[in-house]
């Protein structure tokens, strides 16, 4: 496979292969076969393409929800969280209780599965328990190439007399939804990095008839002071489980894929909500959520919902297709408001423009999708500078406001790809015009 390729290359010269993990580099564990994104393209009808929505009320599909391959980003899921110590390294004593990290990961209120909630509209309700386990071994034993995988047999093996893990493949499809191992400070930091990992090398291992996938390595701690920080790198990597993509760049010493008060994205700096374009590629969109503006529209008016409540507008180049795995540009309308509550204030809320290539490729060897200008792709230029699934659009100067207008050559990455990865002029404008009771109105106008 194109990125099998990518990652021996990177086994040569370090011994290892990289995870995904949450931070500004390659961390250097070892192999995963974890590509992010992909899925079968979603066209729609040019019909929808005046200032109006995609189509009706029927949700836009997943993009990743054709593949086994990832974590379903629709429906329910069901996590078991083991809490691992070892036999020289453990939690201190004022460690929260099993009762407190059931409430931090799965209560109602202020949880990973509220946050869940919230971010779908309701459509991924993620689930689960809290078990703790002793390994057999010091924590050193298990920092190699085959120390995650060893170690997760460990423990599923130990609860496979006690747990029904068929619990956990709320699907049916005989893998695991996902898990997570969270462990103790004290390993080598290198190593022991919050990330999501891809089963590889022991495909033949089950329990209960369930096969493990992806799965997540959390070394955030559990201790009183820690909760939004331990919540927020399990929801980012519940987010790598469902197929998106890291948006912070791994090859600069500036790690940050957005700046800003408008740079806010769970997939980036792990904090505030998702943005429209993550909750469109994971289905969590309805067609009339999804205002178009198709390639030989003009000029459209458009009213923005707050985004906490679902909606954006998506802006397609002028003689391209509509078609969500393309590249275009995505502009929704941000309050502090649902998982951005307390992240701004309301006087700085705004618009914000993301201009997106969401490309697939299908991996020749194994069939699984991915997106093409991800960070770990073989496409991807490594300078950082060049085409990227996401980008923001004037990033690092806040949001857009009322009398702000995204012009071509005042607007950092506004602009559309040449093949070389350099902007050319997107010959049009948006404009930004008033708050209304229930949004934005912003105008987009081609020259």
């Amino acid at each position: 496979m194109y990125r099998l390729l990518l990652w021996i290359i990177m086994i040569l010269f370090t011994g290892v292969l990289p995870v995904r993990g949450l931070g500004g580099e390659i961390f250097p564990q070892w192999e995963t076969d974890e590509g992010s994104g992909g899925g079968t393209e979603q066209d729609l009808n040019e019909d929808h393409a005046d200032g109006q929505a995609a189509g009706g009320s029927d949700y836009i599909d997943p993009v990743f929800g054709e593949s086994g391959y990832y974590m379903q980003s629709v429906g329910e899921a069901r996590v078991p969280v083991f809490m691992v110590s070892f036999q020289d390294v453990t939690y201190r004593r004022n460690r929260v209780t099993k009762d407190d990290l059931t409430e931090w990961l799965f209560a109602q209120d202020d949880s990973v599965t509220a946050y869940y909630d919230t971010a779908s509209y309701g459509r991924m309700h993620i689930g689960g328990d809290v078990y703790f386990y002793e390994a057999e071994g010091e924590i050193a034993s298990y920092e190699n190439d085959y120390g995650f995988e060893n170690l997760v047999m460990e423990v599923l093996t130990y609860y496979d007399e006690e747990i029904d893990f068929s619990e956990y493949d709320c699907n049916g499809d005989s893998i695991m939804d996902a898990l997570v191992i969270s462990v103790p400070s004290g390993g080598d930091v290198d190593f022991w990095w919050g990330c999501q990992a891809t089963w590889y090398q022991n495909p033949e291992f089950r329990v209960d008839g369930i096969s493990v996938n992806t799965y997540i390595i959390n070394d955030e701690q559990p201790y009183v002071g820690e909760r939004a920080v331990y919540q927020g790198t399990i929801e980012h990597e519940l987010g790598h489980c469902m197929g998106l993509p890291d948006y912070y760049k791994y090859y600069s010493d500036d790690s940050e894929g957005f700046h800003g008060i408008a740079g806010m994205e769970r997939m980036d700096d792990s904090s505030g909500d998702f943005c429209q374009f993550s909750k469109l590629m994971l289905g969590w969109l309805r067609e009339d959520q999804v205002q178009v503006m198709g390639p030989d529209v003009e000029s459209a008016s458009f009213r923005l919902p707050k985004a906490h409540e679902g909606g954006c507008v998506v802006i397609f180049p002028q003689g391209g297709q509509i078609d969500f795995n393309s590249e275009y540009f995505l502009v929704e309308y941000n309050t502090p408001d649902g998982n951005n509550e307390g992240v701004f204030e309301a006087e700085q809320a705004g618009v914000r423009v993301f201009h997106v290539n969401a490309r697939i490729e299908i991996d020749p060897y194994d069939g699984e999708p991915y997106f093409r200008y991800e960070n770990y792709s073989p496409y991807y230029n490594e300078s950082d500078e060049g085409i990227r699934v996401l980008k923001l659009v004037n990033d690092g100067e806040g949001f857009y406001r009322t009398g702000d207008s995204v012009v071509y050559g005042e607007a950092s990455d506004f602009g559309w790809y040449t093949p070389a990865g350099s902007l050319s002029d997107p010959k049009l404008t948006i404009r930004i015009g008033e708050v209304t009771d229930d949004g934005i109105e912003i105008e987009v106008v081609r020259q």
